[in-house]
């Protein structure tokens, strides 16, 4: 698990309320995988790893995503049980009409 710096605030996967995988493909020197956390202070943000072959590397990073953003990314992944996100169940039927 990972700690990223976001703006003036300091994220840790390790603490987050929820994750789930939402994409993941393969790029020109190896693979990317986005995972959606919510962190304890109910952000939503979205994390980046990347899997390169040989010398090729990028960096992991996070970005900060609304929870409309959340939502529609979770639609987007086929995810459609929203239990652990009530805030999310709250905006998918704007996100997905």
């Amino acid at each position: 698990m990972t700690r990223y710096r976001m703006e003036s605030s300091v994220v840790d996967t390790r603490r987050a309320t929820a994750q789930v995988e939402v994409g993941s493909h393969a790029a020109q020197y190896g693979k990317e995988t986005e995972t959606l956390y919510r962190s304890r202070r109910g952000r939503w943000y979205l994390e980046h790893t990347f899997n390169w072959c040989e010398d090729n590397r990028q960096l992991d990073y996070a970005e900060w995503l609304s929870p409309q953003e959340a939502a529609k990314r979770l639609s987007e992944a086929g995810h459609d049980d929203y239990t652990n996100w009530p805030e999310i169940a709250e905006v998918i039927d704007q996100v997905t009409e």
